[in-house]
């Protein structure tokens, strides 16, 4: 999440983002396995049908050091508790994080966080819309892209450059209601 680092398929299930893993070439499959299906049941029973065993995944060896480094609420301290950690990952994860916009990272990880109280996926949905807007609104976003895509130096000039100079008033400003532009849903 914070690292941006992406997930393999056996990650997803063993975080619950997923339940199965069906392989690329089977997925134009799918349409014609589902058509007959008339309930749930039928439905998980022919998607088992065509599931796989995903390669192995990274993140249930590496738990225990990321339970340990990322269980706070402050950004400052986990970067503190990867500096101190020994393992391998953790120093590549550090390296991700210095790299990455101090706001962003404030901004996330109070993103993340607060999801977990949320009582349906709209409410998340609602809540990356705000944050997406703040950050196109601001300086970052467009630096990143200068640093990435256009001048492509991948030297980006944050603002605030440090993670003690971003306020509690600028992650805020991430997650306001956006008043006409809020994002709806039916009820």
């Amino acid at each position: 999440m914070l690292t941006g680092d992406r997930i393999r398929a056996a990650d997803a299930i063993y975080c619950g983002l997923a339940d199965i893993h069906i392989p690329a070439a089977k997925i134009a499959d799918i349409p014609t396995a589902l058509a007959g299906c008339h309930t749930a049941e039928a439905v998980r029973e022919r998607l088992d049908a065509m599931a796989t065993t995903p390669a192995a995944g990274r993140l249930h060896e590496a738990r225990s050091w990321i339970d340990r480094c990322y269980g706070t609420e402050d950004i400052a301290v986990i970067v503190e508790r990867l500096r101190g950690c020994g393992d391998e990952s953790a120093r590549v994860a550090l390296g991700a994080l210095e790299k990455a916009s101090p706001t962003s990272l404030k901004v996330t990880l109070r993103n993340a966080r607060s999801a977990l109280s949320f009582d349906r996926l709209e409410q998340s949905f609602q809540q990356d819309y705000r944050i997406a807007l703040a950050c196109i609104a601001g300086h970052d976003f467009i630096e990143g892209i200068r640093a990435a895509i256009v001048d492509k130096d991948r030297n980006p000039v944050w603002h605030p450059a440090r993670l003690e100079e971003v306020t509690e008033a600028i992650i805020e400003r991430h997650f306001k209601p956006v008043g006409t532009l809020e994002l709806k849903f039916p009820e």
